[in-house]
């Protein structure tokens, strides 16, 4: 048992915090889970633009991280409606490229057809949004396709 130095009231060490001091050795802190969360939750509510400025902070190291990357991909596609697992191993398998241009980048949309529904392939921002004004049109590609080549593009 131990006492709680905010509400003084006598509690199990479980409900007490565990910290991990230089030399290694563990002991649990001064005050309860709960006291520190209430205090927590009361220095957020006092001091909400300096939390929420630490908070973008911390997403935006986070988001910089291998696993804040895979976190956001997976976050995108369930939001999609694709499933992040079947997509992850699509994503993996093209080692993250392009499949037009073969361009390499960490955020490869998946392309799918807006009626079935179906995966079709990774293909990065540019070519994913270059299909999608033409409306997955293979026949307004081809035009477009051969406009380019008439006026000399290559």
């Amino acid at each position: 048992m131990k006492t709680c130095k905010i509400c003084l009231l006598e509690k199990p060490v479980e409900e007490f915090g565990i910290w991990t001091r230089k030399d290694k050795s563990i002991a649990y802190k001064p005050q309860c889970k709960i006291c520190i969360r209430d205090k927590q939750r009361e220095y957020r509510k006092n001091n909400s633009v300096h939390a929420k400025a630490v908070d973008a902070a911390f997403r935006k190291r986070y988001l910089q991280t291998a696993k804040g990357k895979l976190s956001s991909r997976r976050s995108a596609w369930k939001k999609q409606g694709i499933d992040p697992d079947l997509a992850e191993t699509y994503y993996l398998s093209h080692h993250g490229r392009c499949e037009i241009c073969n361009v390499s980048s960490e955020s490869l949309c998946i392309d799918h057809c807006h009626t079935t529904g179906k995966i079709r392939g990774m293909l990065c921002f540019t070519c994913n949004r270059a299909l999608g004004l033409l409306q997955d049109d293979a026949n307004r590609l081809q035009i477009a396709y051969n406009y380019l080549i008439a006026k000399g593009y290559k």
